[in-house]
């Protein structure tokens, strides 16, 4: 077992109203959806992987969400830049679950350009929210997103969560209109919420099964757009998770 989506060498690409689930540690460290330019075999110094749109999608049980590598660690190739990953379900990200680290978000040797927007992000058991290695991801937006903060929250390598990384790893950032239950708003960029657990668990039809919002939520109009926080229920409807099936 290894991931579930990867892009290597890519360029104008949209994925859009998909489900990807069941992925855990085993010959790679669990994470759902890879975009890592990769230099395969050394013979591809231009391979890069840009301008792409992840949408509308559901991805559900799984040891860690999504890695983005900015360079081929291993041979020359293009930055990766310019990922939106937007209006899309991760639920039950979960590390103790399915091993890995359960973090939402692994940025790697520098990308840019990345746009996490209206997301709904459901990690009962996670190291963090994102965790950040090597250089300086430049051009970073993360607005509008619904997830618990996990053990770190935001923690780059060689730094305290929360605002020291973000200025050591995300110059320049914008941060704004995320709801991060459990979180230390001290920690954190103004303009974000930090509500208990139960009151995070409470804006919910049903935390567990379907996570549209219960009318009246004061989150309904929250966004920077005007728009419900989190993911949209048009982007991939009903954004209720299929029960499990017990003979998989």
């Amino acid at each position: 077992m290894k991931n579930l989506f990867e892009l290597k060498n890519a360029r104008r690409v949209r994925i859009v109203s998909n489900t990807f689930d069941y992925t855990w540690l085993q010959a790679q460290t669990g994470v759902a959806i890879l975009f890592t330019g990769r230099n395969q075999d050394g013979r591809c110094p231009w391979c890069q992987v840009e301008q792409v749109t992840f949408q509308g999608n559901i991805v559900r049980h799984s040891g860690a969400g999504v890695q983005i590598l900015g360079f081929d660690d291993q041979h020359p190739s293009q930055q990766t830049r310019n990922i939106t990953i937007k209006d899309n379900l991760f639920d039950d990200i979960d590390g103790q679950r399915w091993g890995g680290n359960g973090y939402f978000l692994q940025l790697v040797g520098g990308p840019r350009d990345i746009t996490v927007d209206h997301n709904t992000i459901i990690q009962d058991n996670a190291g963090g929210i994102l965790t950040a290695d090597g250089g300086p991801i430049l051009g970073f937006v993360f607005t509008n997103n619904l997830i618990r903060q996990g053990a770190y929250g935001i923690k780059g390598t060689d730094r305290s969560p929360g605002n020291d990384t973000i200025r050591a790893y995300l110059p320049a950032s914008h941060i704004a209109s995320n709801v991060i239950a459990e979180a230390d708003g001290s920690r954190y960029p103004p303009g974000n919420l930090f509500p208990s657990l139960a009151q995070f668990k409470s804006q919910f039809v049903s935390y567990g099964s379907d996570y549209r919002l219960v009318p009246g939520s004061p989150w309904i109009r929250g966004g920077t757009d005007g728009l419900p926080l989190g993911a949209s229920t048009n982007a991939a409807p009903p954004f209720v998770p299929v029960p499990d099936d017990p003979n998989r």
